[in-house]
């Protein structure tokens, strides 16, 4: 039952990651030069890896009990760290954006990706504190 629950937040996570992927490669379709720098790019390739590890996370439930470990083990604790670093770019990357007023990276898809930032946090660090609990 708990694998079955783990394995669907993997793949909605899925989900919101890919839109999140999309609204970065948007903000370059769409010329929007002042949204445009290395953090959004970082943005990017975090969320493909993202993608990548949670695909990763959602087959090593179902498919082998030594590949689970290894992910457990292994990459979660790397990821963790990947976030940590995403979330602070992400947040520098908003407030550079209200700084300067660059309105045509605006919308509801921008103000979605600032509140997901502070639920990543608490994700992440409700995370890490449990795997340093369970270690003891």
């Amino acid at each position: 039952m708990f694998g079955k629950l783990v394995g669907f937040l993997y793949l909605a996570n899925v989900i919101f990651l890919s839109a999140a992927l999309n609204w970065t490669k948007k903000q370059y379709t769409e010329n929007c030069t002042c949204a445009q720098n290395w953090q959004l790019q970082f943005m990017n390739k975090y969320f493909i890896i993202a993608i990548l590890f949670n695909l990763f996370g959602f087959f090593s439930i179902f498919i082998n009990k030594t590949w689970s470990v290894i992910f457990e083990k292994y990459l979660v604790p790397m990821m963790s760290v990947l976030t940590v670093g995403h979330v602070a770019v992400a947040f520098s990357y908003f407030f550079d954006l209200e700084k300067k007023d660059c309105d045509c990276a605006k919308g509801p898809q921008e103000k979605l990706m600032y509140y997901i930032s502070f639920i990543q946090v608490i994700v992440v660090g409700g995370s890490l504190l449990m795997e340093i609990r369970a270690s003891r």
